[in-house]
């Protein structure tokens, strides 16, 4: 029997006990933890090359790896949209690389996000705010 894959990104850094837990148990779990961030409108785990357009169909969470150098990471605007959109981007950086937050039209910087640090964003009538910004624990 082939031995499960537990070498997912979002698990590198989640810390499950190992009590009793056999190792398709614990793939059933991230399983179900990826299941639900899917239906949250998704995941997008990238390391980018130049700098990064997010759309509403890119996935609320992105985590992010500049790629050896800052970037610029840019939201999309729809001053249609009555109700809430939310992104929390995660500089998944192993240097000091930057994302820097911008909004895609006219530039403005949000938020500037170090190597393990994640900011969330808020889009509420067609503008852009900065929720928080955190550093990774």
């Amino acid at each position: 029997m082939a031995q499960p894959n537990l070498s997912h990104p979002l698990a590198h850094n989640v810390e499950l006990p190992m009590d009793s837990r056999t190792p398709t148990e614990l793939v059933r779990a991230i399983s179900d933890i990826t299941s639900v961030l899917n239906a949250l409108n998704g995941v997008n785990v990238e390391t980018v090359g130049a700098d990064h357009d997010i759309d509403p169909e890119d996935g609320v969470f992105q985590l992010l790896d500049p790629g050896g150098t800052h970037r610029d990471v840019r939201l999309w605007e729809d001053a249609s949209l009555t109700q809430e959109a939310w992104v929390f981007i995660s500089n998944m950086a192993d240097a000091a690389e930057n994302l820097v937050v911008k909004n895609r039209r006219e530039g403005t910087t949000y938020a500037t996000v170090g190597e393990g640090e994640v900011c969330i964003m808020c889009m509420k009538n067609g503008v852009w705010s900065l929720f928080g910004k955190f550093a990774k624990a």
